[in-house]
């Protein structure tokens, strides 16, 4: 990371691993990935921050889960580490599972709003809270969906497996609103955050024929066009 200039990582925590998740006997594992990461961060002057997925946890677990594990975290001071991310002097958090009509993902506007205002209220706990979660986070019909959105300190669109083929067949990840995303989501004070992908195949891990679930990488054109993209927009990605 530091040779090709990644100044730092998200560290994936799935809530269902932790304790109160439905695999808590992950949890060891994951401590054990933590501490690695903080030690690599602090070796190399990366810098790191904590993303919360809430994929495959009941809804009626995911506040009580998530808080408790933030709290150890302020509290086993982790997040006091040095090479922990700041943003306006806050703590970096982010949470994907923000997610429309999503079975995997069973979110809604009270849920979310229950999470924000944890992390907005003033206190050890505070963070600066980075959504995550529908590429199409703008379409999405409910009111109260669209001002939860808003309250976001940044937000991060979903944008893998979102692609389609030109004339010729060859495959590009769509781009086409990521301006008025951006210009949407800072009208509101955020930061738009958006997600960059180099390709995509999960044939392995579901047992689909080779190229069933393939993305092509084209060579790595079809990441570096979305930079290219993103060049134009001056900001930076996910």
């Amino acid at each position: 990371m530091r040779h090709y200039g990644i100044d730092g990582a998200w560290l994936q925590q799935f809530l269902v691993d932790l304790p109160g998740g439905l695999q808590p006997q992950r949890y060891a594992s994951r401590l054990r990935v933590l501490a690695h990461a903080r030690a690599a961060a602090q070796k190399t002057g990366r810098v790191w921050a904590l993303s919360y997925d809430l994929a495959g946890m009941p809804a009626e677990r995911v506040y009580d889960v998530l808080v408790n594990d933030w709290k150890k975290m302020v509290d086993g001071h982790w997040v006091a580490d040095s090479r922990y991310l700041r943003q306006n002097g806050r703590p970096v958090v982010q949470i994907w599972g923000f997610y429309w009509n999503d079975a995997h993902n069973r979110m809604t506007a009270d849920l979310a709003n229950k999470l924000i205002d944890f992390f907005k209220s003033p206190g050890p706990y505070s963070a600066f809270l980075v959504g995550g979660g529908s590429w199409d986070w703008r379409s999405v019909p409910d009111p109260e969906w669209q001002r939860f959105y808003r309250r976001f300190d940044a937000y991060a669109p979903w944008n893998v497996g979102n692609w389609s083929r030109d004339a010729k067949g060859e495959a590009h990840a769509s781009m086409g609103w990521w301006s008025k995303d951006k210009e949407e989501f800072e009208r509101s004070g955020g930061l738009w955050m958006p997600v960059v992908y180099p390709g995509f195949s999960w044939d392995n891990l579901v047992r689909k024929p080779a190229g069933t679930t393939l993305i092509p990488r084209r060579g790595g054109r079809f990441l570096w066009e979305q930079f290219h993209e993103l060049s134009k927009l001056a900001t930076d990605c996910v």
